[in-house]
């Protein structure tokens, strides 16, 4: 078995420098720091080693990952828009903030970062909310039942949960055969669903998702506390905005969201920024190292290591 060494997690040159970019990008919260992110991790998985120098590769890979991360999340968003809709009707929050969508998004966003499920969220529900909500009145001047929409928000919560465990558990796997193929069409290859039913990676997945949700949890509490009027006096999160007019038959869309803007006044608000992104990037890289022993065969965990005295040995 490999000793994972702690210099390969954060590169073996300038430690500090890699640690105070990651808390960084992390701060950042958009979804151009996410794609850098989910590129460091990406070579991670690849060759084991990780660092913020080569920058064009970082773009490359975290591109990859991303999209394989969407498109593993696609079933469980359209889900999520659809419950957040009928949630809407049945608590009759109206367009107030919904805490709840929130901490619903960071389950699909442990693998990557909270604010980015946020701003994928808010940006299909800006897409394809109009069209959900007239799907669930029914026709012009028909008045809704609302006993038949809160029977469906259960059952559309029932499937976001099932697609979205789903998904996570499919997600790591997928993104370790394109991290190391370095090709988006090893994302739904054999080698995928061979990993997927390895012991190694039943066992270990559960780890890798709870070392994700310690640095998730604090990060999704950080954008709810930040945005909620109920909870702050002065709101100091918001979704920024792009103005992309779209229109088609069904509906029109002005606007998409492009990042998290968490305007942190005051110390204690910059303080926490800092270290809930700092948790949130370390639980990401110990999550993927975990990652990467889980998703290979015992014969790969062979690491040579060069001494002065006995030249190359093997470490096993």
């Amino acid at each position: 078995m490999t000793r994972a060494r702690p210099s390969a997690l954060l590169g073996d040159e300038n430690q500090v420098r890699t640690l105070l970019l990651g808390v960084f990008l992390a701060a950042m919260q958009t979804t151009l720091s996410t794609i850098v992110l989910v590129g460091y991790v990406a070579r991670l998985l690849g060759d084991g080693s990780a660092s913020f120098t080569d920058w064009r590769r970082l773009l490359e890979d975290g591109f990859r990952g991303f999209v394989v991360w969407l498109c593993w999340s696609t079933i469980p968003f359209a889900a999520l828009v659809a419950w957040y809709q009928a949630y809407r009707f049945t608590t009759w929050s109206g367009s107030g903030y919904a805490p709840a969508s929130t901490y619903l998004a960071t389950i699909l966003g442990l693998g990557t970062t909270s604010y980015e499920s946020r701003i994928v969220f808010e940006g299909l529900f800006e897409l394809f909310g109009g069209v959900v909500f007239q799907w669930m009145v029914g026709r012009p001047g028909v008045f809704f039942d609302q006993q038949a929409i809160a029977s469906l928000e259960f059952l559309l919560l029932v499937v976001f949960v099932t697609t979205g465990v789903v998904a996570l558990y499919l997600f790591p796997a997928s993104f370790a055969c394109v991290a190391e193929a370095r090709s988006l069409r090893a994302a739904v290859g054999r080698n995928v669903f061979r990993t997927v039913l390895r012991s190694r990676y039943l066992l270990l997945w559960p780890l890798v998702v709870l070392t994700w949700t310690v640095g998730a949890v604090p990060e999704a509490v950080w954008l709810v506390w930040r945005r909620s009027p109920a909870v702050v006096s002065t709101v100091e999160y918001r979704v920024a905005y792009v103005d992309v007019p779209l229109e088609f038959d069904w509906f029109v869309v002005n606007e998409l969201p492009v990042g998290v803007v968490p305007r942190p006044f005051g110390l204690l608000a910059v303080s926490t920024l800092l270290l809930v992104s700092a948790l949130r990037f370390l639980s990401l890289v110990v999550g993927y190292a975990i990652l990467r022993r889980a998703v290979r065969a015992p014969n790969e965990e062979t690491e040579i290591v060069a001494t002065p005295e006995l030249g190359p040995v093997t470490d096993r």
